[in-house]
């Protein structure tokens, strides 16, 4: 996987340039990350402080509802769009393919990433005890026959990562999946890590 370095863009609410860290696909796996520098604030009311650490927000998830936030909400249907309209990724074009339907066992494992990445200050498809998506899916009970996940850090809004991950040729190809039926994406902001907003997007087909 290729080392992440911090872009800096000055004055931009939202800089669309990323880098690629695209690994190698496991156990039926598909992981891409971007990262790009952004700063200002919108007044959705960001979290500005984290302190628990992945299992709380494991445990702390249990007992939630399972309602879509305004941001996940945008993020779902941004995702639907693309994939109804077909998209080309890098050269190859990919044709409009179903919907996805939203799932919180999906979310659950992007939660406990996006903490520990915060947690910890790192960005990376690796968490800090060694597991990758798939492992984390298993840990949350999610029983999947294939998946893909995309990262991104240092977007506010989900249509700016948006933008920024359909201009990806490995992201886009996970967006554009047509293996995928269940969809599940987490953010998190949090000041004292190095890209402030982190997303995690989740796409997975049930066993």
């Amino acid at each position: 996987m290729k080392t992440i370095k911090k872009i800096s863009v000055l004055g931009l609410v939202s800089a669309l340039t990323l880098v690629n860290a695209a690994c190698v696909p496991e156990e039926s796996g598909s992981e891409s990350s971007a990262v790009a520098s952004g700063s200002g604030l919108n007044g959705r009311g960001y979290d500005q402080a984290i302190t628990v650490t992945p299992e709380e927000v494991e445990r702390s998830f249990e007992t939630a509802a399972c309602d879509l936030s305004e941001l996940q909400r945008e993020m779902l249907e941004l995702v639907n769009k693309a994939r109804a309209e077909g998209q080309y990724c890098g050269k190859e074009y990919y044709p409009p393919v179903g919907a996805l339907t939203w799932n919180c066992t999906l979310v659950k494992a992007g939660e406990i990433h996006n903490a520990d990445m915060v947690k910890n200050n790192f960005f990376a498809h690796e968490g800090s005890d060694g597991l990758k998506a798939g492992a984390r899916l298993d840990r949350v009970g999610y029983k999947w026959a294939t998946y893909g996940e995309n990262l991104a850090a240092g977007f506010i809004e989900p249509k700016d990562a948006m933008v920024a991950l359909l201009d990806s040729p490995g992201h886009c190809r996970n967006i554009m999946g047509a293996k995928y039926q269940e969809f599940g994406a987490a953010s998190i902001f949090y000041t004292e890590a190095e890209y402030s907003h982190y997303w995690s997007q989740l796409y997975g087909t049930k066993l």
